[in-house]
């Protein structure tokens, strides 16, 4: 007989990019921890997530950890409580 396990839960497309972008947007550098903790999202997803934005340029690697362009910071997506 097979172990019980848990139905795989997979978020909405562009979802995980959205709430990432969206603990950035007051413009403070946060680690990936930290954005982590703020969007309940799990650490290796979020820093996968930082990593991609990073190479497309929608965020920026800061002296410890990442942020917004400057342009972005005023249109960012704000996560409803």
């Amino acid at each position: 007989m097979r172990p019980a396990t848990r139905p795989h839960r997979r978020t909405p497309p562009g979802a995980t990019k959205a709430r990432v972008l969206a603990a950035l947007g007051d413009g403070t550098a946060m680690t990936a921890g930290e954005v982590a903790q703020a969007t309940s999202l799990a650490r290796p997803t979020v820093s996968t997530t930082l990593s991609k934005l990073s190479k497309t340029g929608e965020v920026l690697k800061a002296k410890r950890g990442y942020r917004l362009p400057a342009s972005r910071q005023a249109d960012s997506p704000r996560e409803q409580p």
